[in-house]
């Protein structure tokens, strides 16, 4: 992680039970300053974090969006799989 990045967290905890309004938005001003800096993903991680440290914080960046994997099969590749199945079959009860 980069030491920025932890330093900012550690700095987060620091004032979670006594949250001074100008540090939080120096510290957000901050923060803003690294959205060329760190993906999508990464901010939105840091964003939750101090959140749950200091209620407080607004998650500015957009949450991650989860990837759906799907798997196309080519039908006439399973009418394969299922014949030579059924073919192994009836060789094994024959033998």
């Amino acid at each position: 992680m980069n030491v920025s990045v932890q330093w900012f967290i550690y700095e987060c905890w620091l004032f979670a039970n006594q949250v001074d309004e100008k540090t939080r938005q120096a510290m957000f001003k901050l923060r803003q300053t690294w959205n060329d800096l760190f993906p999508n993903k990464k901010l939105y991680t840091l964003d939750v974090r101090v959140n749950h440290i200091d209620p407080a914080w607004p998650i500015s960046a957009p949450a991650p969006q989860t990837a759906t994997t799907s798997i196309h099969v080519n039908p006439k590749f399973l009418l394969k799989v299922r014949h030579s199945f059924v073919l192994l079959t009836a060789i094994a009860v024959v033998a």
